[in-house]
């Protein structure tokens, strides 16, 4: 964790606590000062709250940040998740799993999506080996949309590379 960090979180006493109460079970230090720096705090500004007044303990977010760890969430799932907790006062993986927001990382399942976008989209295929790299972000979008944006993000992109030939 950086110096500015540091200086960020201990400028405020119960910001600190916080940050001590999650790093006492979470060992990622900057990835916890990212969290509270940028969307928590975020969140806290637009309620007008103290950390203390915000009820999410710190065992929320250290759910939060396990979900995104273990690829059954990504980081973009992950602050819906946040500002839903916190709107609601209810732990993320309830949420996740209420909600069925599970990221899919089944290589087969999300291949069998890729071929299937990618023969319903023969000219953006076309147009990508031709030099045309914005089609993959239109292929890219269409996986997204056919998976629900369940789809792992990082595999979808590796999978959809080697299926175009790159």
């Amino acid at each position: 964790m950086s110096k500015y960090d540091a200086d960020v979180i201990t400028s405020d006493v119960d910001m600190a606590e916080y940050f001590e109460g999650v790093s006492g079970i979470y060992a990622n230090k900057k990835t916890i000062a990212n969290w509270l720096m940028g969307d928590i705090s975020a969140k806290l500004k637009e309620k007008e709250l103290q950390i203390n007044e915000l009820g999410f303990p710190p065992k929320w977010l250290v759910n939060l940040l396990e979900l995104i760890d273990a690829g059954t969430i990504s980081g973009k799932m992950a602050k819906s998740v946040l500002a839903e907790a916190i709107d609601t006062k209810c732990d993320p993986k309830e949420i996740v799993n209420r909600k069925g927001l599970s990221q899919v990382s089944d290589r087969g399942e999300i291949e069998v999506i890729i071929k299937s976008v990618l023969a319903k989209n023969e000219k953006s295929v076309t147009d990508y080996k031709s030099g045309k790299k914005n089609a993959l972000v239109f292929l890219m979008g269409q996986v997204m949309k056919e998976s629900k944006g369940k789809a792992n993000p990082a595999m979808t992109s590796e999978i959809l590379k080697k299926e175009l030939g790159e």
